[in-house]
């Protein structure tokens, strides 16, 4: 028997062996992911300073992704197919997801803007005492996973989700938006169920720090803030 043909065999036997139960995984994202390259060097910085904070809960965030759950809470909000069913459970628990998502906001800040500072708080200064423009404070919103099923090639879905909360210097809450990353990844074989999830979440993230890149100035509140930094607000 040949190689390929075995390894499509082994593939179908295991899956087929796991209908109707659950397996557990673990698998932790890259916290140095590689920049963007040449697509952050075509953004014209800002000519303000910022700060940029995160919160321990925000650094140590981590997700365990529970296939049926999920499936059962989408289904419930009118989101999936009500009559899909959930033959495999997978229990996967993926580690430093928050530390990534750091690494790729921090980054997509860096690039958009003149002088960015990392706070270790939100509220950092007194009226008129602060050369910051501003504060941009991310929380994490629970990722989504998805498998999308057939006999040999799995689809692995990863969006990881966010919300951006636009500061005064002195920490008064001036706006606030979603923002997420979106992207599918197929392996070959439920036993790379890892390999997929993990796969999956980098390129999730990566399209998180190529939307900030590009879409944060869209928001109206981003565009007024924007306006009045311009116009005498502290820049440097």
């Amino acid at each position: 028997m040949k190689a390929s043909a075995f390894r499509t065999l082994s593939v179908m036997l295991f899956v087929v062996s796991l209908a109707g139960c659950s397996a557990n995984f673990s698998t932790e994202i890259d916290i140095d992911l590689p920049p963007l390259g040449n697509r952050a060097t075509i953004v014209e910085k800002l000519p303000i300073a910022v700060g940029v904070y995160f919160s321990p809960q925000f650094r140590k965030y981590s997700y365990t992704w529970n296939r049926c759950r999920d499936l059962a809470e989408r289904q419930a909000r009118g989101l999936d197919d009500a009559s899909r069913r959930c033959d495999l459970d997978l229990h996967v628990d993926i580690g430093n997801l928050g530390a990534a998502s750091v690494t790729v906001i921090e980054r997509a800040m860096t690039n958009l803007f003149d002088r960015v500072e990392t706070l270790d708080t939100p509220r950092p200064a007194q009226p008129g005492k602060s050369s910051l423009a501003g504060i941009v404070e991310p929380e994490m919103l629970p990722p989504i996973y998805r498998l999308l099923g057939g006999t040999v090639r799995f689809s692995y879905g990863a969006t990881v989700r966010y919300r951006l909360i636009l500061r005064s210097p002195t920490g008064a809450e001036l706006a606030g938006w979603p923002v997420s990353g979106e992207t599918r990844e197929q392996i070959e074989g439920i036993t790379f169920v890892t390999t997929g999830v993990r796969d999956a979440t980098h390129r999730a993230l990566r399209a998180v720090e190529a939307k900030i890149l590009t879409e944060f100035r869209d928001s109206p509140e981003v565009r007024r803030w924007l306006a009045h930094a311009g116009e005498g607000g502290p820049s440097r």
